[in-house]
């Protein structure tokens, strides 16, 4: 029965401690840059970038885990030098879980400076911060049973016992909110490669350690949320003529939660200028999940796909079925055309 299912998914994730630190996260984290690290914002050559990604997972259990995210960003200005420049950009996402609604949304908006460590402009050091207004809520919290419940003999919800912060103005009286500021930072360091380009970076999320909690004043668990630090680094490089690979690694920390998440992309490039990079490969969530992606470079275009298989003690209610993503990119190029004045030579005769 899905009841079943969803309490044995709740069992498990509170024995493992996650549920404390829960937090957005996706496969193809490649694909969402600024909510990976605010350093990328207007980190690529082009005028301006607009993506999105989209994240449904263990729909065949319960009321799926639904995840939508986009973003804009573009490098504005040069800096001091004329090898420097600033980016600026935005990004929201809104995470909804399970059958009672618990929904996460947020709207934030990032700045970085691009710093040059050379003149041909092959090596950035770049530093960026985000900021913004975060929301939490539960629909219906009477579709929740807790544990003090549980101890009342099943008797159903108790507001008393469950303790919710519910906002009296909200159209949905019976609903629990809570919203807070949250600042994130980070570093990043990128290298244009003879053959490919390498980036390496770490991103601090929610260094206020904003109270987040949806339970009222005086209950002291559950309150702040941790830091999360995100190491990443990803290689794109050419083999030969019509190949490439494209490894990434990521490691996310917060409070005492941690995943390890290993890709290794292996792609062949059509046509004459080498326009279509078609890619493939798996990935490993180490613990939890196997991963298969699939991905459509065209020229500033950008699209994948992935599907993760639950390997972990979920596997049992979950019937090793993970999550379902899918991401899109796009850079925009927009340049002036060079006004060019003939010049006629007359030669003295």
């Amino acid at each position: 029965m899905k009841w079943l299912k969803a309490l044995l998914i709740f069992l498990v994730i509170s024995a493992s401690g996650s549920l404390k630190a829960q937090d957005i996260h996706f496969s193809m984290f490649t694909m969402s840059p600024l909510t990976l690290n605010p350093a990328f914002t207007g980190a690529y050559n082009g005028t301006f970038r607009i993506g999105g990604i989209y994240r449904s997972q263990w729909g065949s259990v319960i009321t799926p885990y639904e995840t939508p995210s986009f973003y804009v960003d573009a490098p504005i200005i040069q800096g001091f030098r004329s090898q420097d420049w600033v980016g600026i950009g935005g990004m929201l996402y809104q995470d909804e879980a399970g059958i009672a609604g618990i929904t996460t949304g947020t709207y934030q908006l990032s700045a970085s400076y691009h710093l040059g460590l050379n003149r041909s402009g092959t090596s950035v050091l770049t530093i960026g911060a985000q900021g913004g207004m975060t929301q939490r809520r539960i629909k219906a919290p009477g579709l929740l049973t807790f544990a003090d419940e549980i101890e009342n003999g099943m008797e159903g919800p108790d507001q008393n016992l469950v303790g919710f912060n519910v906002d009296p103005k909200a159209n949905n009286s019976d609903g629990a909110n809570s919203s807070y500021f949250d600042l994130n930072a980070g570093i990043l360091f990128s290298q244009v490669l003879e053959k490919g380009t390498f980036n390496v970076g770490v991103g601090a999320m929610h260094l206020l350690t904003p109270d987040y909690s949806l339970i009222k004043k005086g209950a002291e668990d559950f309150r702040d949320l941790p830091i999360r630090i995100n190491a990443h680094t990803e290689l794109r490089m050419d083999i030969g003529e019509k190949w490439l690979v494209n490894p990434s690694f990521l490691f996310s920390s917060i409070g005492p939660a941690n995943e390890a998440n290993l890709q290794a992309l292996a792609g062949r490039y059509f046509g004459e200028n080498k326009d279509i990079a078609l890619k493939l490969g798996p990935g490993y969530r180490f613990g939890d999940a196997v991963e298969v992606i699939l991905g459509l470079d065209y020229k500033q275009f950008r699209a994948g796909i992935s599907y993760d298989l639950n390997v972990s003690e979920l596997r049992e209610v979950t019937n090793m079925r993970g999550g379902f993503e899918i991401a899109v990119s796009y850079i925009a190029r927009i340049y002036k055309e060079p006004q060019v004045t003939p010049i006629i030579f007359c030669p003295r005769l």
